[in-house]
């Protein structure tokens, strides 16, 4: 586990760097429907802030919650467009990583979660997929997760100090 041995602030660190590095990875499907709309940007950089303890919960949370409503409850989208959606998800679900507990029950499945605590790896693997869960092409969400293996976790290993 890349956040063993870690303190608590290290693992939101760690955590809240690989779900950049993945949303960064779908930033394709936002800019396909959003174009150069750089509202993702500030979210993400909120997001690393709050990991080092920049910001009070209750702020961040307050950018990710105005984030979230603007762009996955209140924006239209098509059906092809869902996977935009799920990158925004993402993107306002990594504030979310950088300010809760990081403990995690070994049965917790993202998919018996409230939708809106889905974690933003799984909401990009969904976005290269097509859909949620069992909705999607099957190929696609695993070539996400072995680009998630092999490049996305090496490279937040990496830049650990």
């Amino acid at each position: 586990m890349i956040t063993e041995n870690k303190n608590t602030n290290e693992q939101k660190q760690i955590l809240t760097n690989l779900n950049i590095v993945c949303v960064q990875h779908g930033i394709g499907f936002w800019t396909k429907k959003f174009g150069n709309d750089r509202r993702i940007e500030p979210v993400l950089t909120v997001a690393l802030q709050a990991a080092s303890g920049a910001f009070n919960e209750a702020d961040v949370m307050a950018v990710r919650d105005g984030f979230y409503v603007s762009l996955v409850e209140n924006e239209c989208y098509e059906p092809d467009e869902y996977p935009a959606m799920f990158v925004a998800h993402a993107a306002a679900n990594s504030i979310v990583t950088a300010v809760s507990d990081v403990q995690f029950g070994a049965d917790q499945r993202d998919q018996d979660l409230d939708p809106e605590a889905f974690e933003p790896d799984y909401l990009v693997a969904s976005a290269f997929a097509g859909g949620l869960s069992d909705d999607g092409n099957t190929e696609l969400r695993r070539a996400f997760w072995r680009w998630y293996l092999s490049v996305a976790v090496p490279q937040v290993i990496s830049d650990l100090p």
